[in-house]
């Protein structure tokens, strides 16, 4: 929904917007695989806790990114982050 509005306000391609997606994406993916590993170790509550702390942190770093690569490191971390709460309890 806000393609629009932040391809104008950044100047972004659509190249660009493909590397912040594919970032974002990537990240889940591999956070599928490894937050839940994490998580057991560390026990359920715990690693819930950081794992929502990290994806709350990943969000508001939005507000700070001024280029591509800072957007695509904010998207990294808030697929990371994402993909350990789509996990089972």
């Amino acid at each position: 929904m806000l393609k629009p509005i932040l391809e104008v306000e950044f100047n972004w391609t659509e190249t660009d917007f493909a590397h912040i997606v594919m970032a974002f994406t990537t990240a889940y993916a591999a956070g599928l695989l490894l937050v839940g590993r994490i998580i057991d170790k560390i026990g359920t509550k715990l690693g819930y806790a950081v794992i929502i702390t990290a994806w709350s942190i990943a969000g508001m770093f939005h507000a700070l990114a001024r280029n591509v690569l800072q957007f695509s490191l904010a998207r990294i971390g808030l697929g990371l982050g994402e993909s350990g709460t789509s996990l089972p309890a």
